[in-house]
């Protein structure tokens, strides 16, 4: 969750107390407020997580090169389909989507992986972010829940592990 929400009042996303305001601006198309805010100390924000079966449902619905070929053109090679990189200038295609492993790779940029890791590098966005993009580009509906206490505290606990 961003520090930046688009609501009226914004206090209603914590429950316990108000957060700390830290700078109000005016939209530049809605001319709405737009907070940006500061959690208060000692109070975590509310995590929304989407569930498991969402994300499996949007990874089985989405097609790899319908999603890449909205941002670049894709020429097929055999089974497969090349193109220039989206990441670097170049002048020969080292770009190329496998459709049948459900996965793409930039030789020249070294990045790969699949339809969601695309859109996240391509467009700058978060996880949950493209998993948006791509369930309202597929017409899913999103199933989210407030994340428990006991959840953030075993994924800080394992997150602690890798550091």
């Amino acid at each position: 969750l961003n520090n930046r929400f688009f609501c009226s009042n914004p206090c209603n996303l914590w429950r316990i107390k108000p957060p700390i305001v830290d700078s109000i601006k005016l939209s530049k198309k809605s001319k709405n407020p737009v907070y940006n805010l500061k959690p208060p100390i000692g109070i975590l924000a509310p995590q929304f997580m989407i569930s498991r079966e969402t994300i499996d449902d949007i990874k089985n619905r989405m097609d790899i090169v319908d999603v890449i070929s909205d941002f670049i053109t894709l020429k097929r090679s055999g089974q497969n389909y090349k193109a220039l990189s989206p990441f670097n200038n170049e002048k020969t295609p080292s770009f190329y989507v496998v459709p049948a492993k459900g996965i793409f790779k930039d030789f020249s940029s070294g990045k790969g992986g699949d339809a969601i890791t695309f859109v996240m590098e391509h467009e700058g966005m978060s996880y949950t972010e493209a998993l948006r993009y791509l369930a309202q580009k597929y017409g899913i509906e999103l199933k989210e829940t407030v994340a428990a206490k006991e959840e953030l505290e075993a994924l800080s606990a394992r997150d602690s592990l890798y550091i």
